[in-house]
This record gives C-alpha cells, sequence and structure tokens, in this order.
C-alpha cells in the first residue's frame, strides 16, 4: 500500500499516487483498495442524491454501514466511515487518470465530509502573498463561487504572481476550526475540462493555513467599476450556503439529517470567524491586474 497526503490527511492506497508527496502510513489514515472488474451492478437502494456531474450520472445511496457511490456503472465507491475504508471497483477499460480524478477530486472530499471532520466549498484558495520555498504560518484567502464565475482565472493570475496554491475546486475548511483551511490537491486547472485533475504545480502550500479573507466573486460587464462589498450577518451565511459541496438533503430519505443540522450550524461559524465581502470582478482579462490589486490593498487595510 501507498501512503501519500491529500486534504490533510494520511491516505493508503493500492493506487499508486505518484504525484503526491510519500508520507508514513498512520493508523488513522484512510484506506482506499482499487479492484478492477468486467461489470458494476446497479445499487437497488433509494438515491439520497442523483445527479449529473463532470458530464456522468452519480446516484449516492445511504446503507445502514456505508454509502455506495455509483458514477454511470463505471465506477463505484463504498465509503465505511467507521472503519475508514474505500473500496472501489472500476470496470477495466476505465483509464487510471479518470480514476484518480474521481477518487482525488469527489470521493475523498465526500468521505471527509460524512466523517464530520471538514466543510467543502465550491472554490479556490491562495496564499495571501507571493511564496518562496521552505516559508511557513503563510495566511491564505479563499475565493467562492459557482462555476463560470471567474475562479480559474484569478487563480492563474495570483499563481503568475508567485503566490502559493492551497486549493482549487474544493475548499476544504477544518470543522474543529473554521478559520483553518487544510491544502487539497497540488493541481489547477486554468481551463474548462471534464475529468482532468488539471496542471501540477511545484509552488503548492503542503502545510494547513489560516484562512484569512472569504471572497464571493461577482462577474459584472467589462467596463463596471471593480469593487470590494463586505458582507456579514445573514447576508454571509446566505452566501455560504449557496456555495456549499455535496447537498445531502433529502425530505425522502432523513439519513444525513443531523450532518446537515451541523453543516447549517457550522456555515453561521464561518460567517463569524472568516471576514467575508462580494468582490465584484469585471469580465475583462485586461484588467486583472487592477482586481489583483485591488484585493492585495484590502489585506493591508
Amino acid at each position: 500500500m501507498n501512503a501519500f497526503m491529500a486534504y490533510g490527511v494520511c491516505v493508503e492506497s493500492n493506487l499508486d499516487f505518484c504525484e503526491l508527496p510519500r508520507v508514513t502510513g498512520s493508523k488513522d489514515a484512510i484506506q482506499i483498495q482499487v479492484e478492477r472488474v468486467t461489470s458494476i451492478k446497479a445499487d437497488p437502494g433509494i438515491s439520497v442524491r442523483s445527479c449529473v456531474a463532470q458530464g456522468r450520472t452519480v446516484h449516492i445511496v445511504s446503507h445502514v454501514s456505508y454509502v455506495n457511490v455509483q458514477i454511470d456503472l463505471a465506477l463505484g465507491f463504498e465509503l465505511w466511515v467507521s472503519s475508514r475504508c474505500i473500496y472501489c471497483l472500476a470496470l477495466n477499460g476505465v483509464p487510471e487518470n479518470l480514476l484518480k480524478y474521481w477518487i482525488l477530486q469527489q470521493i475523498i472530499p465526500l468521505f471527509l465530509l460524512l466523517c464530520g471532520s471538514t466543510e467543502f466549498l465550491h472554490g479556490m484558495a491562495v496564499s495571501v502573498t507571493s511564496y518562496r520555498k521552505g516559508q511557513r504560518n503563510l495566511p491564505c484567502m479563499g475565493f467562492v463561487g459557482p462555476s463560470y464565475a471567474g475562479k480559474s482565472t484569478l487563480l492563474n493570475y495570483f499563481l503568475s504572481q508567485g503566490h502559493a496554491l492551497v486549493a482549487d475546486d474544493q475548499l476544504a475548511l477544518s470543522r474543529h476550526n473554521y478559520a483553518e483551511i487544510a491544502p487539497t490537491v497540488p493541481f489547477y486547472r486554468p481551463y474548462r475540462a471534464a475529468e482532468e485533475l488539471g496542471i501540477l504545480t511545484a509552488r503548492y502550500s503542503w502545510e494547513v493555513r489560516h484562512l484569512s479573507r472569504l471572497y464571493f466573486l461577482v462577474p459584472c460587464a467589462p467596463e463596471a467599476e471593480t469593487r470590494i462589498e463586505k458582507i456579514s450577518g445573514i447576508d454571509a451565511v446566505t452566501a455560504l450556503f449557496h456555495n456549499i459541496q455535496y447537498g445531502l438533503h433529502n425530505l425522502a430519505r432523513p439519513d444525513f439529517f443531523p450532518l446537515v443540522e451541523s453543516r447549517f450550524r457550522g456555515i453561521a461559524d464561518i460567517s463569524r470567524r472568516i471576514p467575508a465581502a462580494r468582490l465584484h470582478v469585471p469580465r475583462n482579462l485586461d484588467r486583472l491586474p487592477e482586481v489583483y490589486d485591488l484585493i492585495q490593498n484590502d489585506h493591508v487595510s
């Protein structure tokens, strides 16, 4: 079994994630066992959540002891939270890179959410200042928003200015201290491509970081004013709630009601702990330096 670090936790797997840092195995590690098969049977249970992700149909079915996630009957994942195990079935024809994408970008985050240790927002995070190898305790800032809000474009610009990547697509906040954000994986996607991990960056922060600010991206007209609008209270809670990952509420299946309630309390806590603002960003690449300077000045003030 190979041991590596992702989302701030140790993961052991018979699948080699060679791009991720090796670590010493731990008794608390998440165990991921991958098996190749010729077919996968559909789970007859009622989906807690059925959705389309990356162009594929995803069914999440809750059982007494585990949660089953099936993806187009090409991939199946049994998530056994109590024993910290994930059992994966993958069709023989599924490419390894596609399998790695689903494990790293979707399954491990969902598992950590079900464990109750981590909250996930749809966003990205970078170090507040430019990064030099060996620097420690740099705070970070998070940018949250729906698809096509401009997160990838902004992330790519920050990286070009020497900032370190902390997270792309998944903001992993510790539920023990919502002011802490765990590094996810060292990939980012400055382009739209389904089921790809993206570009591996050498400028990556492997340490848990203090989250100093949260910006909710608001795309606006190319000629519009670039501005920051501070928010708090119910406005911040509402903005956060609209950007959580993995909504598992289903009135027909109350399995996750305690988790849903706990997440809502956590979101209220985030709104109290982390300064938040709407960042109005013109859809104009030539104005990215202006947006960048505005954000940097906001952290100085």
